[in-house]
C-alpha cells in the first residue's frame, strides 16, 4: 500500500490491497444483502456490516500499522445514481475514517476534505483516502453518483480514545 500524506491529517491511498483481497472484497460488496439503507428509494446507499468473519481478521490486520487499534468499524457501500453525501463534520466517536473505492470506473465524484486548503481524492479502484480527526475536518463525497453508476466503495473507522 502506498500512502502519501496530502495534509497534517490527510493521505491519498493506492494499491490499498494485493488482487486477492481486492477482488474477494469486490465480490462482497457486489453480493452482499444489505444490512442497512441509507438516503431514499431515488438516491440510496446501501450498507452491509464486516463483523466476525475471516475478511474482517485480514482487514484489521493490513490496517493495525495505521490505526493502532483492532476495535474498527468496517463496512461495505453501494451508492447508486443520484447519491450525494454532502460535506460533513464525523460524530466525536468516529473521529479517524479510511475509505477505499472498489469499482472499475474512473469519476470525479470520490471524496474531498479541508485542511488548510481543499483537497479531493477521486474514485479509482483501489485506492482512496485516510483522514485523521474526520469529527474536526469538513469532507464528504464530491458531487452525486452519475447515473448510470453503482459506487462501491468499503469504509473503516476508528477512534483513538480508551
Amino acid at each position: 500500500m502506498k500512502i502519501e500524506q496530502l495534509s497534517p491529517n490527510g493521505f491519498k491511498l493506492e494499491n490499498v490491497f494485493d488482487s486477492e483481497l481486492l477482488a474477494e472484497i469486490s465480490l462482497r460488496c457486489d453480493t452482499f444483502v444489505p444490512w442497512q439503507t441509507r438516503g431514499s428509494d431515488t438516491s440510496k446507499r446501501e450498507v452491509d456490516q464486516i463483523l466476525d468473519d475471516e475478511l474482517r481478521v485480514s482487514l484489521a490486520k493490513l490496517f493495525n500499522p495505521v490505526t493502532k487499534t483492532i476495535g474498527l468499524g468496517i463496512e461495505l457501500w453501494r451508492d447508486y445514481p443520484g447519491y450525494t453525501n454532502p460535506y460533513h463534520i464525523d460524530d466525536p466517536q468516529l473521529q479517524n475514517i479510511i475509505i477505499v473505492y472498489l469499482g472499475s470506473e474512473e469519476l470525479e465524484t470520490g471524496t474531498g476534505y479541508i485542511e488548510e486548503t481543499h483537497f479531493k481524492i477521486p474514485y479509482k479502484k483501489n485506492t482512496g483516502i485516510m483522514l485523521f480527526n474526520s469529527d474536526k475536518i469538513m469532507h464528504g463525497m464530491v458531487g452525486q453518483v452519475p447515473g448510470d453508476i453503482v459506487r462501491k466503495s468499503l469504509y473503516i473507522n476508528w477512534n483513538n480514545r480508551g
